[in-house]
């Protein structure tokens, strides 16, 4: 047995049983909508449209407004990570309780971001369980919900942007 393959299993035993003890919280739909349909949000600097752009079969998101140096670090491979990836950057325009999938609204800040956390938790053990199954090419033994890496990974960078959104939050 190689080393990478021990380590897969390890990573994904410890997926199943972390699993088997975390239960999401009541009225969070992870299938609400499609984690790959995000919205893009407006720029914090400058109130301005955000935008996607595509360059060399990558992605890219910025401020519309050509005065306004505002846009993510680096060119991603998918739309839907540049979008997010825009969200967290600019989570101070975005209200945490109008987010899908976790059923923020009517939350106060403090139980919003405990509630996340937990959310953060279950994301990353499917993340970890998905792509483990991936690895070694097996069937699922049906703990948890199980859909592939690609799936986790958006929901995860959702949960990322909504902490970010309720860490930088400010009531209007």
């Amino acid at each position: 047995m190689t080393n990478d393959f021990k380590r897969t299993m390890g990573k994904l035993k410890n997926a199943d049983k972390r699993l088997a003890a975390i239960h999401l919280p009541k009225r969070v739909d992870l299938q609400e909508q499609s984690p790959f349909d995000v919205n893009i949000v407006s720029c914090s600097d400058c109130g301005a449209k955000g935008e996607l752009k595509s360059v060399d079969n990558t992605w890219f998101a910025q401020c519309s407004n050509t005065k306004c140096a505002n846009q993510i670090q680096t060119p991603v491979n998918f739309k839907w990570k540049a979008s997010l990836l825009w969200m967290q950057k600019n989570s101070s325009t975005v209200d945490y309780r109008t987010l899908p999938f976790f059923d923020l609204s009517g939350l106060r800040k403090d139980r919003a971001r405990e509630k996340l956390k937990h959310i953060d938790n279950y994301i990353r053990m499917n993340k970890d369980k998905s792509d483990a199954i991936a690895k070694l090419d097996i069937e699922s033994n049906g703990i948890g919900l199980v859909y592939d890496y690609s799936y986790w990974e958006a929901l995860y960078f959702w949960c990322t942007a909504a902490k970010s959104s309720v860490k930088q939050f400010k009531a209007r």
